[in-house]
């Protein structure tokens, strides 16, 4: 293990929060037994650096390692390869050295593929800055899987493996996505400093121990129901109640650094810390900040909090807020103000460190930190909800006619047909078009005609008269 890991190792084991694990590999996943004999080549192992790795072991040393070699005195059941020494990059050829456990350091890679057919259930990669992506696809269980200071990998899915022995992502500055099964099941979770991880893809119950430093993630995705020991530092934990249904007789929990306005602890704790100072020098936890919305009403301003207790609360002595009724603050001032208070849960044992503290960094009393939390605030006042305006209603277009024959096809709409004024001076007879009647014009070309037409009929009639 290298000298990252041993330090967070070492940290995690200090504050109680990860228990060593001496189970051995083999009692999870029994060794298979080889088929047959394997040929290092080219066509089984095609990466030549790989290839070179194997055959300096000696029972590869002649490019053939014997199924019973394998079975009794095998050199690659546990691989710990630096690739700085060995620049690997495909480890295709894995799958036939019945290899259950593989720590790589440095790897140069862009892709990470674990093969088809592979045995792997023990894997920790570290350190490496090349490396993007990780494809576990062909693992369906993993006893171990730690991924440490891999900065440039920001996806890590296990959706297909429902159960996992322990896993553990450290310091994975581009890491933005977790992706677990929907219901999986894992018992030693650790995350630590993932800067960019906000939120997690499934959900997971927790059967061991949790440890989450410093990554801006709430507690919705987590069952703690059946944990033993709960570290969480400098996150956005906020549920108060998210230990409410602990049913482990021994359980040990390190807070610090979160967003809880209280705490309700159920099962039977056996010690409580909670820090609201630094717990090592190059460590920095965060004050316990949370956010408070405040009514501003005729009689000043009303916070509410619902659930807490007020009987276990007290209010710091330079805080102009008063306790209004059973879930309520009430500050009677013109300019709003924070609200910061304790909160006394007997059993939890602050431990206050002054090896370092950040600027700008508040703590309480001394003297209350054997039995309360101290808790700040950031209030601001509630906001109407924003109405959308209305969108204008758009204009209806125009229906086109329709052909009465082809329907589908719309009728060109029929344009007036223009007409000329009359103007016949012999006569005494003109029209113009007048812009009230359109088309008076037409009209009395029509009344010329008639006339004309009379004139001639009659004329007809007389004739007919006289001859007769």
């Amino acid at each position: 293990m290298n000298l990252v890991l041993k330090t967070v190792a070492m940290i995690s084991l200090s504050l109680g929060i990860m228990q060593p694990n001496v189970q051995h590999l083999e009692t999870l996943q029994p060794m298979n037994v080889v088929d047959s004999d394997v040929h290092v080549t080219k066509e089984n192992f095609p990466d030549a650096n790989f290839r070179s790795y194997v055959e300096s072991k000696e029972i590869a040393s002649d490019g053939i390692i014997t199924k019973e070699e394998l079975a009794t005195n095998n050199p690659f059941k546990d691989l710990d390869i630096d690739c700085d020494e060995y620049d690997i990059r495909d480890f295709k050829g894995i799958e036939l050295l019945e290899t259950k456990s593989l720590t790589l350091g440095h790897f140069k890679g862009s892709n990470l593929v674990i093969p088809e057919g592979s045995k792997l259930n023990a894997l920790e990669v570290y350190e490496t800055d090349d490396l993007k992506t990780v494809n576990l696809d062909a693992l369906d269980f993993m006893y171990y899987l730690t991924l440490s200071v891999v900065p440039n990998v920001t996806s890590v899915d296990v959706s297909h493996m429902r159960e996992i022995g322990e896993l553990n992502l450290w310091a994975m500055d581009s890491l933005s996505s977790l992706i677990l099964h929907e219901e999986s099941e894992i018992d030693v979770f650790s995350l630590s400093s993932l800067p960019k991880l906000t939120s997690i893809n499934g959900a997971v119950k927790v059967t061991g121990s949790i440890d989450i430093e410093s990554v801006p993630i709430t507690d919705e995705y987590f069952d703690l129901s059946d944990v033993h020991t709960v570290g969480i530092l400098n996150t956005l934990f906020s549920n108060p109640y998210f230990l409410a249904d602990s049913n482990y007789d021994y359980l040990s929990v390190i807070l610090g650094g979160n967003q809880f306005p209280f705490l309700e602890i159920g099962g039977d704790p056996v010690q409580y810390r909670f820090y609201d100072r630094s717990t090592k020098a190059d460590f920095a936890i965060k004050s316990n900040v949370i956010d408070l919305i405040a009514d501003e009403t005729d009689d000043g301003y009303v916070v509410t909090i619902d659930g807490i207790n007020m009987n276990k609360v007290e209010l710091h002595e330079d805080c102009n807020w008063e306790v209004l009724d059973k879930h309520s603050f009430i500050l009677r001032a013109a300019e709003l103000e924070a609200l910061n208070y304790y909160y006394r849960v007997d059993e939890i044992k602050v431990r206050p460190q002054r090896l370092f503290s950040p600027d700008g960094y508040v703590v309480g009393d001394d003297a209350k930190r054997e039995e309360y939390m101290f808790i700040v605030s950031k209030v601001s006042i509630k906001q109407p909800p924003i109405v959308d305006p209305v969108d204008p209603i758009d204009p209806v277009d125009p229906v086109d006619p329709i052909d009465p024959i082809d329907p589908v096809k719309p009728v060109d709409p029929v344009k007036p047909t223009p007409t000329e004024p009359v103007n016949d001076p012999s006569k005494g007879l003109s029209s113009k078009p007048s812009v009230a009647t359109g088309d008076v014009y037409t009209t009395n070309t029509l009344l010329y005609t008639l006339l004309i037409s009379g004139v001639a009929i009659g004329a007809i009639a007389i004739k007919k008269k006289k001859e007769n």
